[in-house]
């Protein structure tokens, strides 16, 4: 039974995590919520967090946050996306 369990917890896994180049159990909080909020719009494999620096990422996002016709996304969400993103950002 608990060889069954685990292959189940082991499918649903892979399946979650088969668009992402990072297993989710490897990810932060706040990098799983930029994967499923940005990567709504964006092509994570191809966006990089150090495009831009921690100084211009607010704007970006306060930009794409306002956004007519793209993705809402809630404050408390935008603040873990931009903990992620000046933590990862060019130097």
């Amino acid at each position: 039974m608990k060889m069954i369990v685990t292959s189940l917890f082991i499918l649903i896994a892979c399946l979650a995590c088969s668009k992402k180049s990072t297993p989710a159990a490897a990810m932060s909080p706040e990098q799983a919520t930029w994967h499923s909020v940005c990567g709504k719009c964006h092509n994570l494999r191809k966006s990089d967090p150090k495009k831009l620096t921690a100084a211009k990422w607010p704007a970006m996002v306060d930009k794409m946050q306002n956004k007519k016709g793209g993705h809402q996304f809630t404050d408390e969400q935008k603040a873990q996306i931009l903990i992620y993103l000046t933590a990862n950002a060019k130097q």
